[in-house]
């Protein structure tokens, strides 16, 4: 057992507090490093992707095309990490229509949609194209990717659905981004 007897603020991550949507952001993906930061041989990765995506979000980054990537980021370093490469039912390329099995953890074709396990979530071929480069890119390099609102909305919805599938709840600070979003995204708020 390691006690801790004395700490020191290196970052403070002042400009979180006065934007709410980059902190709800930054919220859901620090409740993630928490939950997932066990073993403790994932914890420094996961705290260092972590500390980059605030970083990232206190310097004024977009948390729309921000939290996507990096909460695929940090459950890939978690051993949790969903499969964008192949079908998840017969391994080939996936085509149109595509879905997300939530119990699988991975993409699934059109052809094999009837027999896969569900829940299956719709997933449009551009989103699926965006988590699968997220995926794959390293992690400097995921603050280069966009994620328009309906391609956002649709990775955050199986994200969030595959986290409550093996968390057995959602996070908290979910809740809180919603909000956030909602309360944004309405006439004349951008």
């Amino acid at each position: 057992l390691e006690f801790l007897q004395q700490g020191e603020l290196i970052n403070s991550f002042s400009n979180l507090r006065r934007d709410l949507r980059r902190l709800a952001a930054a919220a859901v993906l620090a409740e993630l490093a928490g939950e997932l930061s066990t073993p403790p041989e994932t914890t420094g990765a996961i705290f260092r992707t972590l500390n980059q995506a605030l970083e990232h979000l206190d310097a004024g980054a977009d948390p729309d095309s921000l939290l996507p990537p990096f909460l695929l980021h940090i459950l890939q370093l978690g051993g949790y990490g969903p499969r964008w490469e192949s079908c998840r039912e017969c391994g080939r390329e996936p085509a149109p229509p595509l879905y997300f099995s939530v119990p699988r953890g991975g993409v699934v074709c059109g052809a094999c949609s009837r027999g896969a396990a569900g829940p299956l979530l719709p997933l449009n071929p551009g989103a699926w194209k965006l988590l699968r480069l997220a995926a794959t890119l390293p992690l400097e390099k995921l603050t280069r990717l966009r994620f328009p609102p309906s391609q956002r909305d649709q990775s955050l919805a199986v994200i969030q659905n595959f986290l409550r599938h093996h968390l057995g709840r959602n996070l908290k600070s979910w809740a809180f981004w919603e909000k956030m979003t909602r309360a944004t995204s309405g006439p004349g708020s951008r």
